[in-house]
């Protein structure tokens, strides 16, 4: 589909109706080939999702873009006790602009930790540097990471969870390669001395 709209540099977003006439379900909105762009065009005339003009189409709510640099602007922070999303804010902002705070929730609950996205990665970073580790709500020590070490942490974890007997045989594996040092240390400190050969008897003369 992006080969469809154009050059990425294009932010228009508009694809020639004929392209997307050759996909299967969309083919069959039309009659015939003859009126195809006509009738195509008077079926999606009060669609809410796509418009239709000249012969071409696009969505009416651009697909937002991707920021490749979110995860390094957002930072995750944890616990924040009580705090509501001003009281987080007010602290955050004492290292840079923060564009946006939010706490997920899970039912009614909110949970006990946050994430606050900065205007940029250099304030990220400082509040990283600044907050880790310090009392920021309640008293009580806090853990402050970047959004993309707290995604790649949390992909840790769930790979433990899902598979726990490989990370059992990667423990048992190092155990049984220490103890099997130890055993070669402890049998070394209790070789028996090698007895020496001997003396050869007097040969009579």
């Amino acid at each position: 589909m992006r080969s469809l709209v154009g050059d990425e540099e294009d932010l228009t977003g508009w694809c020639n109706l004929t392209d997307i006439l050759r996909f299967r379900r969309a083919a069959d909105l039309v009659v015939s080939e003859d009126n195809a762009i006509d009738a195509a065009t008077r079926c999606l005339a009060g669609s809410t999702l796509v418009e239709v003009a000249d012969g071409k189409i696009r969505r009416r709510t651009p697909v937002a873009v991707e920021d490749s640099t979110l995860g390094f602007r957002t930072v995750y922070v944890e616990p924040i006790g009580n705090a509501n999303l001003d009281a987080v804010r007010a602290v955050f902002e004492r290292v840079g602009k923060v564009d946006l705070v939010r706490i997920p929730k899970r039912g009614d609950q909110y949970r006990p930790f946050a994430f606050v996205e900065y205007a940029d990665q250099d304030a990220a970073r400082q509040a990283c540097a600044t907050f880790d580790g310090a009392s920021l709500f309640d008293n009580v020590v806090s853990r402050v990471i970047t959004r993309f070490e707290w995604a790649a942490l949390r992909t840790r974890w769930n790979d433990l969870l899902n598979n726990p007997i490989a990370s059992t045989r990667r423990a048992s594996k190092t155990t049984r390669k220490t103890n099997s040092n130890d055993s070669a240390g402890v049998a070394r400190c209790h070789k028996r001395p090698r007895l020496a050969a001997p003396a050869p008897s007097p040969q009579p003369i």
